[in-house]
């Protein structure tokens, strides 16, 4: 900006003293023009007024011509014997000059005038010469003034348009740089009035505008994304909720039996009919049968309960294992068996096991509702390395009648359902999806019609370390 403001400046200078060199060279030019040609009027009048004999004797003479100082006069005659003053040398055409005619000759560091002159009937020309040399010096000295005072016009303007430029330009643009990198580093903190009257003033305005606009957007996003978080989670629970009511029917079938021994062994012993020993055995297996239901509806409890996000390094397969044992309520109902392998070695993974225990119920029921009377569907996990990463891969495997493409493709939407009205929300597989995602993760369907249909959940394996 500075050389910006400098370049007029050094243009307007630089044809300052371009015509004021020239003005001052014409100036001395036209002088020392004006001083020859007065010096040869005066000496021709002069010279005009003596008679031949003494004008000629005196031209022949310079030095005792009456000139000014600094002024050296003769008389070109063409008709001079050669060797002689007035038979000198001079320009083509100068001794035929007419009476009182001029020209002015540059050369040899001096200039020349000469002028036609009659001299007792003889024609010739008056020579008034001077040295340049004056005019050349004083020339040089006024350039240089003049370039000095320049350099010192300049020097000013530059500094001027620094000091100019820093207060007006430099530093209030330092210092809205310096507020888009607090904006652009999340800081919506707005630099606050009064701003300067001008362009940069109200560039800084606006900028506090803006700055006031996102942070209200922020806030809203904030408060948006909280109610989303809510919403989801709400739906998570809401299809966890309804995964419980579908293992309640099993739930029920699977309190039966215990609750049959714990109720036939107390009456065994309420009547007397079991005592000492026998009554001993009676009361073990009702702790047992009793720690069973016990066990059946904590299991059913904690699946229920919700739950926020809570990621750690954890090993699969007892995340698995835990789901597997609340799907069996819901298999054994459905006269369908579950058969599950997985390797010796731990799969860790980061994970929050609740939530994988979700997907893996959601999965695992829904195979199992698509699947046959004695029909099984199978479990398996493993390792698998996907684009040079390593993951833990879950399978849930039904062999039941398949899905064609077109549902395939619309499996994950929400409220999306192949069962029948009363059996599905159509919310569980979507739910699946959300959390498996929020793991980092991704899942996968497969199916064949007539062959059944696989989930493969793929989730990030994590290091040792």
């Amino acid at each position: 900006m500075t050389l910006m403001l400098e370049l007029p400046i050094l243009l307007m200078v630089c044809v300052f003293l371009f015509w004021e060199i020239s003005d001052e060279s014409h100036a001395l030019d036209n002088d020392l023009k004006h001083d020859l040609e007065a010096t040869a009027r005066i000496t021709t009048r002069l010279l005009s007024r003596l008679d031949p004999a003494a004008a000629r004797d005196l031209l022949q003479h310079p030095a005792d011509a009456p000139t000014p100082d600094d002024y050296d006069v003769r008389f070109i005659d063409p008709a001079a014997a050669a060797g002689s003053v007035s038979a000198a040398v001079v320009p083509d055409g100068v001794a035929q000059l007419a009476a009182d005619e001029e020209r002015i000759v540059d050369g040899g560091g001096r200039r020349f005038l000469y002028r036609g002159f009659e001299l007792g009937g003889a024609h010739g020309a008056i020579e008034v010469s001077r040295s340049t040399a004056d005019m050349d010096h004083a020339i040089d000295v006024h350039a240089a003034g003049t370039a000095v005072v320049a350099a010192l016009v300049l020097a000013l303007g530059f500094i001027y348009a620094i000091t100019i430029g820093s207060r007006m330009i430099a530093r209030p643009t330092a210092k809205l740089v310096a507020q888009f990198r607090r904006v652009g580093a999340g800081e919506l903190a707005p630099l606050g009035g009064p701003h300067r009257d001008d362009e940069l003033g109200a560039l800084a305005a606006e900028l506090d505008v803006m700055i006031t606009r996102l942070s209200d957007a922020r806030s809203r996003n904030e408060m948006e994304h909280g109610a989303r978080l809510a919403a989801v989670e709400q739906l998570r629970h809401a299809d966890r909720l309804t995964t419980v009511g579908t293992l309640a029917a099993g739930m029920a079938h699977e309190l039966g039996t215990p609750l049959n021994v714990i109720s036939g062994y107390a009456k065994l012993i309420a009547t007397g009919q079991e005592i000492g020993a026998g009554a001993a055995d009676s009361a073990r297996i009702i702790g047992e049968q009793t720690e069973r239901v016990v066990v059946l509806v904590r299991q059913l409890l904690d699946f229920s309960r919700r739950g926020e996000l809570r990621r750690g390094v954890a090993d699969v397969r007892p995340a698995v294992t835990r789901a597997l044992e609340v799907a069996s309520i819901a298999a054994s109902k459905a006269h369908v068996k579950l058969r599950y392998s997985q390797p010796a070695e731990p799969l860790r993974a980061e994970i929050d096991e609740a939530k994988i225990q979700q997907v893996v119920v959601n999965l695992a029921v829904n195979a199992i509702q698509a699947s046959a009377r004695e029909a099984n569907v199978e479990l398996a996990v493993s390792r698998e390395v996907v684009d040079g990463v390593a993951h833990v891969r879950i399978d849930v495997t039904d062999h039941g009648a398949g899905m064609p493409p077109e549902r395939v493709a619309r499996v994950f939407e929400p409220f999306f359902t192949t069962k029948p009205v009363g059996e599905g929300t159509g919310l569980g597989l979507a739910v699946s999806h959300g959390i498996v995602e929020e793991h980092h993760g991704t899942i996968e369907v497969t199916s064949e019609l007539g062959a059944g249909t696989t989930f493969s959940v793929f989730l990030p394996e994590a290091s040792d370390a």
